[in-house]
This record gives C-alpha cells, sequence and structure tokens, in this order.
C-alpha cells in the first residue's frame, strides 16, 4: 500500500533541498526543465542509503543557470560520507568537482591527479 502522504513529504523534502523549481509537488516530472530534471534524478538516488553514486555527464544539455545546484547536489550526497565517481567531457565540470581525477585515452589510464593538482589546463595537458 501507497503511504501518499509520506510521498508527499518526501517530494517536498526534495524540492526544498535540491532547489527545483516546479509549480507543486504533484507536478509530473516530464514537465520540468532539463535541469530541474536532472535534479530530480539526482536526488532520487541521493536519497537513498548508498555508499557511491556513479554520475554520467551530469549537465550535458543543462542550462547554465542549473549547472551550479546539480554540482550542489552532487556535493550534498559527497559530503554526507557517500563517494560519487564522476564521468564528464566539460574539464570545467571536473575541477570544480572531483577530489581525484583518472585521464583515459583510448582506454587506457594516461595521468592521474589529485586535489589541489585538478585544474582545466592540467585536465587539458593530461588528456592531450
Amino acid at each position: 500500500r501507497i503511504q501518499w502522504r509520506a510521498v508527499r513529504d518526501l517530494a517536498e523534502r526534495v524540492i526544498a533541498r535540491y532547489s527545483v523549481k516546479c509549480s507543486n509537488p504533484g507536478q509530473k516530472v516530464a514537465q520540468l526543465s532539463g535541469g530541474n530534471q536532472q535534479k530530480i534524478a539526482i536526488s532520487k538516488w541521493s536519497e537513498l542509503t548508498l555508499n557511491g553514486l556513479l554520475v554520467e555527464e551530469p549537465t550535458r544539455g543543462v542550462d547554465v543557470g542549473a549547472r551550479p545546484e546539480i554540482y550542489a547536489a552532487l556535493r550534498q550526497f559527497t559530503n554526507r560520507g557517500s563517494y560519487c565517481i564522476l564521468t564528464s567531457s566539460d574539464p570545467g565540470e571536473i575541477a570544480s568537482l572531483a577530489d581525484r581525477v583518472i585521464v583515459m585515452r583510448n582506454g587506457r589510464a594516461v595521468s592521474q591527479l589529485r586535489r589541489p593538482d585538478i585544474t582545466e589546463p592540467s585536465l587539458m595537458a593530461a588528456a592531450l
């Protein structure tokens, strides 16, 4: 049996925590902007008790204004002690989020960087 009050409470908590812009908690996810859909996708997983999350291109196709909120959602997840493995073709995204980077080329690891050495220029140099 579905406990609708608990579902609504969770929806309201997710909307507040992840700054989801919607008309009401019952609005269909498909009706939201791409950035808000992505925040919902991240929040669904991060609301569970998980050790880790694998995220591929978390902001591809998302407007620039939604990116900081998606990054904040990923940081909230890792700040709770969980890990996030992120794959991205955006060096700025990697530089702003990663604590450790493994640069791959032709299916092989060619370089490893750790914070504070993770910068856009260092990522580009490692990729080339």
